[in-house]
This record gives structure tokens, C-alpha cells and sequence, in this order.
């Protein structure tokens, strides 16, 4: 497999340039440069970056380009700055699900939640009542003076802070990080318990958890695409 090198040092200093408040959210910060090693390892989005890098001299460039951000969730910043807010945990809508999407009837009196389900059990459901406790306030205060206006178009807010089932120590992912690349450099598990002095089941689970990292995303940021 091809692959990109993610130069963590310049990503923080452009972050830091561009955003102030990175400079007050350390966590925010780092997992966001983490993020970028985890898409420089990331099979599908090395082939997506040199399909682009093909067309960097032609006319359509800039539409390509627009297109592999939206997939990505990655802002034009350059190569690997991927600024972008966390996702919600829970996200609502107001409105039955229909089916035919065209049609606006019956939208009154319901809501639709999305669920991103990497994250804990117990962090989902606390998210969940809250999202249901919003909607109903705002479903009892609003409906008498609103009915005809009941939104479909309610905006929600990313959370400012990351949150979900995040390693207390960000190091964690350095390690699995770190595991991954020696299996890629043809180590053998022996060598790998050797070199970093931990257990043979240590190093299988580490391993473990930096490919599904690398092919999902990390938990509180946009889920890396499947394909």
C-alpha cells in the first residue's frame, strides 16, 4: 500500500495560527493531530489523495478537490490540515420519517435521532435524553403559537468540547499507532514485545485497536468513509 507522511509539527503550528481557541482545548488539539496520522494510514483515503493529486494541473481540479474534502470531512487547508468540529453523539430532527421525502405532512409531534454508535453504551444514552428533553421543551413551549411553522429546519450546534470513548491517555493512541507501523515494516511479534517491552496479548490488542482506528475514525470527530 501506498502511503502519505503526516507532518504532525507543521499541523500544530497552522491549527494554532489559524483557530485561538486550540490554544485553550489541548484535548481538541491533539486528537485532531491525531486524526491526521490515522488518515495517512488509512488505505482508502491514501488511494483518494493520489487519484486527486492526478488532476492537481487540470481545469476540474478545484471541483475534485471539493468533492474529496466533503467526503473526507477534511477542510482545503493543504495536505493533512484536517480541522473539524466533533460531531454530535446524537443528532435530532423533528418530523416522522416519510416515505416519500417530498412530502411535509405529519411532521408535527415527532422527532428522528442519528445515533453514532462508537461510542459507550452509557455516554449514548445520556446524549439521547438530553436530545429528547430539548425536543420536548421545545415541543410544549412552541406548538400552540408555531404549529404551521414546526421545524424540520432546526439547527443544531456541535458540541465545543470532545467528548465519548476517548482514551484518558491520548499516549494510547501513539502506542497503537506505534504497533501498527512496526507490523507494516514486517516486525514480528517477538521483535514488537522485545522492542517496546509488553506482553505478546498486549501487542495483538494495541495492534487491533489501531486498525479499527484507522479504518473508522476516532470517537467524537466525522467517521472515515467505508469505501
Amino acid at each position: 500500500m501506498a502511503k502519505l507522511k503526516f507532518n504532525s509539527e507543521s499541523a500544530k503550528e497552522d491549527y494554532l495560527k489559524l483557530y485561538d481557541d486550540l490554544a485553550f482545548d489541548d484535548k481538541k488539539l491533539s486528537l485532531m493531530l491525531i486524526r491526521g496520522e490515522l488518515l495517512a494510514r488509512n488505505e482508502h483515503f491514501v488511494r483518494d489523495w493520489l487519484e486527486l493529486e492526478k488532476h492537481k494541473k487540470n481545469k476540474d481540479y478545484n471541483e475534485k478537490e471539493e468533492v474529496f474534502c466533503e467526503k473526507w470531512r477534511v477542510d482545503n487547508l493543504g495536505l493533512f490540515n484536517l480541522r473539524r468540529e466533533p460531531d454530535p453523539i446524537v443528532k435530532g430532527r423533528t418530523g416522522r420519517p416519510l416515505k416519500n421525502s417530498n412530502e411535509l405532512k405529519d411532521h408535527f409531534g415527532y422527532c428522528t435521532l442519528e445515533v453514532d454508535l462508537r461510542y459507550s453504551k452509557k455516554k449514548i444514552m445520556e446524549q439521547i435524553k438530553l436530545e429528547i428533553d430539548k425536543y420536548y421543551k421545545w415541543y410544549r413551549e412552541d406548538s400552540r403559537e408555531r404549529e404551521d411553522e414546526f421545524g424540520y429546519n432546526l439547527k443544531l450546534k456541535s458540541p465545543d468540547k470532545v467528548s465519548g470513548n476517548i482514551p484518558i491517555d491520548l499516549k494510547d493512541y501513539g502506542r497503537y499507532i506505534q504497533i501498527w507501523d512496526l507490523k507494516e515494516q514486517k516486525k514480528s511479534w517477538f521483535q514488537i514485545q522485545k522492542e517496546l517491552d509488553i506482553s505478546f496479548d498486549t501487542a495483538r490488542n494495541w495492534h487491533k485497536r489501531a486498525c479499527e482506528l484507522i479504518m473508522e475514525g476516532i470517537p467524537g470527530f466525522p467517521s472515515f468513509p467505508q469505501e
